[in-house]
């Protein structure tokens, strides 16, 4: 007779399984603010450029080229993914498309298709004016479940629901149109020591964001360097430093150098769904009830 309980079976099947089923590192979605072209990747990239980059493999992929959207080069200060794999952009001055048929403000968020060989127009996302009393320069942008949003700004003050942002906080919209709703989700001077901007940010979860600053930082004893992308999570009203997403200076997934990332979305992966369900199998198995053999 087996002495071994199934929970001892799973317990030792977990464990073997764990590291297959962790999350695989992250794909980033990035531009960056250089005057010069860097290299990342494999890829060369222009400041106006967006590159899809495999923190994994260290592969870069070049998905969006403002030459072959804008009438001029353009610097790219947001950028968001959508789930119709459409891009959302805004720049860091007007812009315009199509030699001046369709203009731009920087608080404008573009909407663009990027799945055929170039880019094309859908249409003007989002306007600063639809979010803050005032138009804006948005300065990081990303979408959270259905109806919100996150939005840093370059000035400041800016003004939504009587609520005074700074440069440096992150600004939470929960929408219902024609009305939105502010709150203020990251508070610069509250956890920052050097009160550096944030020059780019990224939904993961309501308590988990990816930030990049325009200056060297530090959080909770942390030190954040400019050009890379970091997690936070927050625990009640309190956000602490959970771990770096992607190393700028980094010579082999990273720029070898600090550069100043200007826009971040953050694709995070799910555990694979594969061993997800070979696991609950198992599990079933193991827990069935035996039938004793007559």
């Amino acid at each position: 007779m087996n002495s071994r309980s199934p929970l001892f079976f799973l317990t030792a099947l977990a464990l073997l399984l764990a590291p297959a089923m962790a999350a695989a590192a992250p794909t980033l979605y990035f531009s960056h603010g250089a005057s010069r072209s860097r290299k990342l990747g494999g890829v060369n990239m222009d400041k106006g450029d967006v590159v899809r980059f495999d923190t994994e493999t260290g592969l870069a992929e070049k998905v969006f080229d403002d030459r072959e959207f804008f009438d001029k080069r353009e610097n790219i200060d947001a950028v968001d993914l959508l789930s119709n794999g459409h891009l959302v952009v805004s720049t860091t001055s007007n812009a315009s498309t199509g030699r001046g048929a369709h203009r731009f403000t920087n608080g404008d968020l573009i909407e663009i298709d990027i799945s055929g060989p170039t880019p094309l127009l859908v249409g003007t996302f989002l306007t600063s004016e639809q979010l803050y009393t005032t138009k804006e320069d948005i300065n990081g942008f990303s979408t959270g479940p259905a109806g919100s949003f996150l939005s840093t700004i370059d000035s400041s003050p800016a003004v939504a629901n009587s609520i005074s942002f700074e440069d440096g906080d992150s600004a939470h919209f929960t929408t219902d149109w024609p009305s939105s709703s502010a709150s203020l989700y990251f508070e610069e001077d509250a956890f920052f020591r050097n009160k550096a901007n944030i020059n780019a940010l990224s939904f993961l979860s309501p308590d988990a964001i990816a930030i990049s600053t325009s200056a060297n930082e530090a959080i909770s004893g942390n030190k954040i360097r400019r050009g890379d992308v970091v997690k936070l999570t927050r625990t009640g009203n309190d956000w602490s430093f959970s771990e770096v997403l992607f190393s700028g200076s980094s010579s082999s997934l990273g720029f070898g150098r600090n550069v100043n990332l200007d826009a971040v979305y953050i694709a995070m992966p799910e555990p694979s769904g594969g061993l997800l369900l070979v696991l609950g199998t198992l599990t079933l198995a193991c827990l069935r009830p035996r039938v004793a053999a007559r």
